[in-house]
């Protein structure tokens, strides 16, 4: 074993690793201000090899930023210089020639599974190119629970900002794919259409897919607030307890009520022929905690309308809630969940008269989360239609 005693190796490993990264971000953000040229500007007349003029253009920038950084030699800028040149031609061809606003690859089969769920209930969204992720903000029709989604990972290569409207049926369509085959799908967002290559590993073979973009009114989806919103309950379930619940409820009515106090949470339901509830403690759910600083400080700030505050002050005061959701739009977190692994956790966050916020995080698809926001019901709802209709038959 070698022994360095001089401290400085480390410091200087430190300091050529900060400056490593400080080239780095300079060749990225220089590439980028290369992909809004004029096709002219860039290529020779029908082909995707780049001009000279442009080649000398690069050269000098590049002269500019290398000259920015000491400490490399001249092969290691050569290198440099020959894999950016590389790097920016296949990337001007897509942001160019084919006029791409994006690319990302994921496993293909947990790919198709996740917008198998996702369609069961949304049929058309909008996906929003943005430098960091793909965007997704939607609503179902009937304005109960909104969704947002957010996919990336290392793969992502960001060109330019956009935006992509697809029919997510038809989209599950050109995914197609089986476990077996240990596929990968590489996503190519252009103008107006979807570029989708399905490499498989067991048998070799690569099959590419278009899907044509669909033209969709611009819809504000008021998610930013609620994205924001602190509650004061939140708990974890692994995807198998969670599915058991699901499997339990839905006897006595389409209405589920969670119930949540300081060391346990009760999911419960009530009909003509009688009731149930299922109760989960704190010890027997992955993650469970009950902070009331954030609730405190929202009513010292008395933004909220007299009921509204109500039920916060009686919140505070007995640490515990209830409130009831639709089973049907509760019960499509399942068909989400089902797409995770079985340790995987399905995570709620509960405030009384509130939507119930829940996330999902899709550890196959790399950093992609989704974040599901359900309107509260009241049960009493239901009992009243149930009266008046029984009215109806005695008339």
């Amino acid at each position: 074993m070698i022994e360095i005693k001089d401290n400085n190796f480390w410091n200087d490993l430190a300091e050529r690793g900060k400056t490593d990264d400080d080239l780095s971000a300079r060749l990225n953000s220089l590439s980028a201000s290369y992909f809004s040229s004029p096709e002219t500007e860039v290529f020779k007349p029908n082909s995707s090899e780049v001009n000279d003029i442009f080649v000398v253009r690069v050269n000098s920038d590049l002269n500019l930023v290398f000259s920015e950084f000491n400490g490399y030699s001249e092969e290691e800028i050569e290198q440099r210089r020959s894999n950016f040149f590389q790097q920016l031609t296949d990337s001007l061809v897509l942001t160019i020639k084919k006029k791409a606003s994006c690319s990302i690859a994921f496993p293909a089969y947990h790919l198709l599974k996740f917008f198998e769920a996702f369609s069961s209930l949304i049929d058309e969204t909008t996906l929003k190119i943005q430098e960091d992720k793909i965007l997704v903000k939607t609503m179902d029709p009937s304005r109960i629970c909104l969704i947002q989604i957010v996919m990336k990972n290392d793969t992502y290569k960001f060109f330019k900002a956009g935006n992509f409207s697809l029919n997510l049926n038809d989209l599950t369509k050109v995914l197609y794919c089986q476990a077996n085959d240990k596929s990968d799908a590489t996503l190519l967002f252009r103008e107006k259409e979807l570029y989708i290559t399905i490499k498989s590993k067991t048998h070799g073979s690569e099959i590419n897919r278009t899907l044509n973009a669909l033209e969709l009114e611009a819809i504000d989806i008021p998610l930013d607030n609620l994205v924001k919103l602190e509650y004061p309950f939140a708990f974890s379930m692994a995807r198998p307890k969670f599915e058991y619940t699901l499997k339990n409820s839905g006897i006595y009515s389409e209405i589920v009520n969670i119930q949540v106090s300081e060391d346990k949470v009760i999911f419960g339901e009530s009909g003509q022929i009688g009731s149930a509830e299922m109760t989960w403690t704190s010890k027997q759910l992955e993650e469970f905690d009950a902070n009331f600083n954030a609730l405190e400080e929202r009513l010292e700030k008395d933004n909220d309308a007299q009921k509204t505050r109500a039920i916060l002050e009686k919140t505070l005061e007995t640490k515990q809630g209830k409130s009831g959701y639709s089973l049907t739009f509760f019960s499509w977190i399942g068909k989400m969940a089902s797409v995770l692994e079985k340790d995987d956790l399905v995570q709620f966050y509960f405030l009384p008269d509130h939507p119930l916020k829940t996330r999902l995080a899709f550890k196959k698809l790399g950093n992609t989360e989704m974040l599901y926001f359900l309107a509260p019901r009241a049960e009493e709802v239901e009992c009243e239609d149930d009266d008046n209709d029984e009215e109806e038959k005695d008339e």
